[in-house]
């Protein structure tokens, strides 16, 4: 009984903001850049909130706000 693979899903159109030339020179402007900016931005983001979760946590602070 072999069961067939499911169909892939469609790639989602890309942004509006999306810019189409690239700059022969340096092939970083447009979309691709954004991309890298936005992935940075996140793991930033991320490690600073992994970093303050263990700061209140090494100092006994409770992650629950005081009026629960």
């Amino acid at each position: 009984m072999e069961t067939e693979p499911e169909p892939e899903p469609e790639p989602e159109p890309e942004p509006e903001m999306q810019i189409e030339k690239y700059d022969s020179r340096t092939k970083q402007r447009g979309y691709g850049i954004w991309k890298v900016t936005q992935a940075t931005a996140l793991k930033i983001h991320l490690f600073a909130f992994a970093l303050h979760s263990v700061e209140q946590g090494r100092k006994g602070i409770s992650w629950k706000p005081e009026y629960i």
